[in-house]
């Protein structure tokens, strides 16, 4: 994952210490503190303030997975997106656990992003 400081104009090196394990980078969103959750291809990765890896997340459904879209709840939740299957999944933040799913009805590589709105029914 790359970085640039724009207020001076230069190219940092790299957030990532080493390569994500899933691949190419997707979606992002940085944790409060500091780290970042990143979709990487085959799983979604979660890095630290430092940019090591500290965890990954994948569902063990069988489906294929090629993980798009990601979005934080605030709750120590957040939801991703499987672009292969188009299906969503709510994940625990540290444990890993999928905690709900659902299916959006479109046909496979439709969907490749998941919003979630402050105030909606978790």
């Amino acid at each position: 994952m790359k970085r640039f400081d724009v207020c001076t104009d230069t190219q940092l090196a790299d957030f990532n210490r080493a390569p994500l394990p899933g691949g190419e980078t997707h979606g992002l969103r940085v944790l409060p503190d500091g780290g970042v959750l990143v979709t990487s291809g085959a799983v979604v990765s979660r890095l630290d303030s430092t940019g090591a890896l500290v965890q990954t997340y994948r569902v063990s459904t069988g489906e294929p997975q090629y993980w798009a879209g990601v979005d934080l709840v605030g709750d120590g939740t957040f939801w991703a997106v499987n672009y292969l299957s188009s299906n969503v999944y709510k994940f625990d933040l540290t444990t890993g656990a999928v905690l709900a799913s659902f299916t959006t009805g479109t046909p496979a590589q439709t969907v490749v992003d998941v919003g979630v709105s402050p105030g909606a029914p978790r």
